[in-house]
């Protein structure tokens, strides 16, 4: 009897430590399923996390609708896959052929395409999302929210193209030359076959262009840093909390993902610092008086000719040049803070 009930027990403990690798649940986790074959086989609408699909056979496979994180398709066969409005978190597509594979409207977090084969693969209306802090070595970039959106269409080009981790590939770059800093972005633009960045460090902004050989599939990076920032790089780093002279305050309002408007603003700030004739202006600048600059400031804004009217409150630490108000249409905070 007793012996029978020990098998029930294992027999039972077996279903239950596998029943997570049951191709026919809707939740599939912490699974290997390298070189196996699943040619077309349909796995949409399906929850599938820690996942290894390292050389297997998935020609065709739909996996439409379907939540993917921390899946690994390296060296696998995603000919004419799909991949219609699914999301894919720190998926893995090194090595593996994407060809004609269809990913329409999928969200894209922290994903790797490094060395893949992408003939007449459709990338159509991605929704690509990125962190606003990128880290990388002892160093970050600030990604503000209206550049969000260009900044996850620029990593995802870098990474098509043959770079992987590409958005640590460009901190780690700008951290060898100036190690445990900060940076803020604060645009892209293409010219010439290079993408340029618009990097702004120390108060000091500079252009950083980066583009791929197509030949030998090498990514290339180089700055253009005003000798004026690798003076203040090093001011900076024995100084790390000297007091600034003024800050500089700007509102930017933003009205939909990875846009903003209302370039008319009118800005009113009030507390311990200077703030000459204290009027209405699109931009404000914030001197010492009596060495008070540093505390809690109050700010009214209005834009859209008046119909947008906002308020609040920031503080300053008198450490930092510039302080940016970024503000939704409905005066909810989008991301404000000194840099």
């Amino acid at each position: 009897m007793y012996k029978n009930i020990l098998i029930l027990f294992i027999l039972l403990y077996s279903s239950l430590a596998f029943s997570d690798c049951n191709l026919k649940n809707k939740i599939i986790d912490n699974c290997n399923f390298s070189n196996k074959n699943f040619e077309r086989y349909n796995f949409s609408n399906k929850y599938l996390s820690n996942i290894n699909f390292k050389n297997s056979n998935l020609f065709g496979a739909i996996l439409n609708k379907t939540s993917l994180k921390n899946v690994d398709f390296s060296d696998a066969n995603l000919f004419g896959a799909f991949f219609v409005e699914s999301s894919l978190e720190n998926v893995v597509f090194n090595r593996s052929d994407i060809s004609s594979a269809d990913f329409t409207g999928t969200t894209v977090i922290g994903t790797s395409f490094l060395k893949a084969t992408k003939e007449d693969t459709i990338f159509g209306k991605m929704k690509i999302e990125k962190p606003e802090v990128v880290k990388a070595q002892n160093c970050k970039l600030v990604v503000s929210k209206e550049y969000k959106f260009d900044w996850a269409i620029f990593i995802l080009g870098l990474s098509l193209k043959g770079t992987a981790e590409s958005d640590k590939f460009v901190v780690n770059s700008l951290c060898n030359w100036h190690p445990k800093s900060t940076f803020l972005l604060r645009g892209i633009s293409s010219s010439k076959g290079k993408e340029k960045l618009s990097i702004n460090y120390n108060y000091c902004t500079f252009p950083v262009s980066i583009w791929t050989d197509e030949d030998n599939k090498k990514t290339y990076i180089e700055s253009s840093y005003r000798s004026i920032c690798l003076k203040e790089s090093n001011f900076s780093s024995n100084t790390s909390h000297a007091k600034v002279k003024w800050v500089g305050i700007d509102v930017k309002w933003t009205c939909g993902f990875g846009k903003y408007c209302f370039t008319d603003k009118n800005l009113r700030v009030n507390g311990p610092g200077y703030v000459p004739d204290n009027g209405n202006q699109e931009r404000q600048t914030i001197s010492r008086m009596n060495n008070a600059l540093e505390g809690n400031y109050t700010f009214s804004v209005s834009a859209n000719k008046g119909r947008i009217n906002c308020s609040g409150s920031f503080s300053l630490s008198g450490t930092k040049q510039h302080y940016f108000i970024r503000l939704y249409d409905n005066c909810d905070d989008a991301g404000s803070g000194e840099y």
